[in-house]
Parts: structure tokens; sequence; C-alpha cells
């Protein structure tokens, strides 16, 4: 696939730039003076722990959070927590849910506006008082069956989830689909299949509601963008657009399908033509979100070449003009020796003190049990520009302790 992208003419792509630094956002960086784009360099040694947003006790610190959920909703521990705004609320999906008296798939909100100032969670309840599950009729969210995305449209909150797999694993046929949830009536409603494995390229995926025309896309009104990935940790990175008006149905779904000879961006009706956006093939949760101050999208990932003392194992970043590319070469903000170090994560047959929760389902201590880090999900309301630095707000899942972390990463930006 990737001999079909062609490298863009230096003409077209400053051309493709400018329009939509012009039409996307009016505070975009100027380019650099020495007649480079704008750009950002990570910051070594920036990335910290803000928080750690669930459970009652901060596993490191062992001092209480903000947000104590096992005592005000009986949530013991989660992963994943995707992030988006819908009507002045930034909402989160968690995936499997351990709480008292039963297991599912949740979904919290804040008022939190900055990632400083601490962020209490609300779990959303349900018409029994505990968290309301996320169970669209029909679809199967058993273990391993998470909301992986949420984005707001025309006053509607989508939801893509997972399914279609076996006792946790992968069946190989794994399906995303598209379902909307009404907050008042706490109701979901499965609308379409997005995608299904083993040829589909968005089962994870990452939203993005254009609401102002973006050059280069197909169509000229709000869009929605998706950026997805095929086989957990097993696939590249690609890119869909969808009108938003024909979001609930898919019609007139594009894909990015690689650069004309021009530089210029091409798109297909049929997914299976669409083309990587990079080539690094090993990619599992991805995050994108665009910087206005900069204009910049940036994409946060999970990433596994097999070791987990390789140089791109772990969290990694790249930057780009436009949502299809070209990316910036890769760079690791964090990689799961560091996050061992910096007390993120429980060392397998260690007392840290970190495993949490401290017995599995079936009673036995989880101290031999590694933990990890992955989902990486950005948090746009928190980005923050000061001077030459932007600060980055994301959520970050360890497995073990089973909990989800705010964390915050520094770049450089150069203009």
């Amino acid at each position: 696939m990737m001999g079909r992208t062609r490298k863009p003419g230096l003409a077209s792509l400053w051309r493709r730039n400018l329009l939509l630094g012009l039409l996307f956002a009016a505070a975009v960086a100027p380019s650099a003076s020495d007649g480079r784009p704008p750009g950002l360099t990570f910051v070594p040694g920036s990335t910290r722990k803000v928080e750690q947003l669930v459970a009652d006790i901060d596993r490191e610190t062992k001092r209480p959070t903000l947000s104590r959920t096992e005592e005000r909703f009986g949530v013991i521990g989660t992963d994943l927590g995707y992030s988006f705004e819908h009507e002045g609320k930034l909402f989160f999906l968690f995936g499997d849910t351990i709480a008292r008296g039963g297991t599912g798939d949740a979904i919290a909100t804040t008022a939190a506006q900055t990632g400083e100032g601490g962020v209490r969670l609300d779990f959303v309840a349900g018409g029994d008082g505990k968290f309301l599950k996320v169970r669209p009729p029909g679809v199967s969210m058993a273990t391993n069956e998470v909301p992986l995305a949420g984005v707001s449209v025309g006053g509607r909150i989508y939801l893509m989830v997972r399914t279609n797999r076996r006792e946790g694993a992968s069946t190989g046929s794994d399906i995303s689909k598209l379902v909307t949830f009404d907050e008042q009536d706490r109701r979901f409603e499965v609308l379409r299949d997005v995608s299904r494995l083993p040829a589909g390229h968005f089962v994870q995926v990452s939203l993005h509601h254009a609401t102002t025309p973006i050059a280069g896309l197909p169509g000229q009104g709000p869009a929605v963008l998706m950026w997805g990935t095929g086989t957990y940790r097993k696939s590249n990175a690609y890119l869909a657009v969808t009108a938003a008006r024909n979001y609930a149905t898919g019609e007139g779904t594009r894909y990015f399908a690689g650069l004309d000879a021009a530089g210029e961006p091409t798109w297909a009706a049929d997914e299976s033509r669409a083309a990587p956006l990079f080539e690094q093939p090993v990619i599992g949760d991805v995050s994108v979100s665009f910087v206005p101050q900069v204009g910049l999208w940036l994409m946060l990932y999970d990433s596994w070449p097999g070791r987990p003392d390789h140089e791109n194992a772990g969290i990694q970043l790249r930057t780009s003009m436009t949502p299809w590319g070209p990316w910036s070469a890769t760079e690791s903000i964090l990689r799961p020796v560091d996050a061992a170090r910096g007390k993120l994560m429980h060392m397998a047959n260690t007392d840290d003190g970190l495993e949490w929760p401290l017995k599995k389902f079936n009673g036995t201590s989880r101290r031999s049990e590694q933990g990890a880090i992955y989902a990486p999900y950005l948090i746009e309301r928190f980005t923050r520009v000061d001077g030459d630095r932007l600060k980055l707000y994301y959520v970050l899942s360890t497995w073990n302790p089973y909990v989800v972390l705010l964390m915050r990463s520094e770049l450089t930006v150069r203009r």
C-alpha cells in the first residue's frame, strides 16, 4: 500500500497547509523565520503523572484520590478513558470496569477545565443508582468488548464500540459499531457496523468533529474524521472522513488512499483501498487531536514492536499539518522501563505495592501479573500553549494497577 503514496510536491504542500491554517483556526502559528513550517519537539524527561483518576487510594502516593470512585460509585478499577466534549461537559468512556456488585463498561463526566486543578469524575448512573453500563441492545459487551471513542455531532452523542470477541480474546472478526447515547433517557441505539476484521482498518478508532471545512478533504461542509487501526498492535494507522450530515448512516464515507503526483490527497469509497498514514504496523490504541494555537495535528498511540526495551515501545507521538500527513518521525514520550521506574505500573513479583486490585476474580494474588502502559487518549480541553511550550494532557492505562492516570508531557513549539 505504501507504494501508492508519493512524496508531496513542495509548492502543493505549502499551498494546502496555508489553506488549512486560514480555514481551520485564525490563531494558527506562523511559519518559522527560517522558512520551515511550525513544529513540536518533545522535551525529554517532561512526562509525569498528574493524578490517578479512579479507585479511592493512589497506588503510588497512598493518598486519597479526588474522585474516590469506589466510595462514591462502587468503581474499584477500570481502563481506557477516551474523552470527548458534549454540550459543555467532558465525557470519559471506560472499558471493562470492576465494581462492587458487578462489572461492565462505564461513562463518566467532569466539569474540570484544566488538567492541573484536579479532575473529579462523576460516573453516569443507571436506574438502579449504580454506574450505567454501556449495553447497546443486541450487542455483546462482555470482557474486552468496550467503548472505543465518542463524538458529539448535531446535539447527539455517538459512541464507537468494539464487539464480536470471545472470552476476552479476539475472534479475528472483531467489529466496531456506531451507536448513539441519549444522556437524558440513558438509552443506547445501534446504528451501523463501521469496520470488521480481518481486513478492516478501523476497529480501534479516534474521532474528531471538524466543524470548519479543511482544504483537501472530500466535500465542503463539516465532517467527522476517523483515524483507526485494525488488528490490535499489528496494524498501521489509517484515516476516513464522513460528512457530518451523513454520520448516522455513513453514506459517502471516504478513505485516504495516498497522495497523487502533485502531493494532493486521494480518497476512495472502498475501505480496502485505504492507505497507511505511515509505516509502523505495531499500533494498538490511537488518539488524535488538533491544536489550533500551533496549527498542528497530534497523534498519540501505544506501540509494541516485540520487545519492551525497544526504542519505539510504549507511548509514541507524531505531528502533522494535515489530518493525513505527512506525519513527523515518531518520538517516544514514555517507555515501559521508564513507567516502571516512575512508579506508574507494577513490576511482576516485586513488593512495589502498586498491584491493584489485590486479588483477581478467582481470588489469586496479582503480585505476579506484570503491568503495562496503553491507551494514551488525548484530552483536547486541557491542552495549553504557554510561550514556546505546549502542555499535552492525556489519560493512560496501566493494567496493574488496573487504574487510569492523568498524564502530562511538554513539547517545545518552533514558530
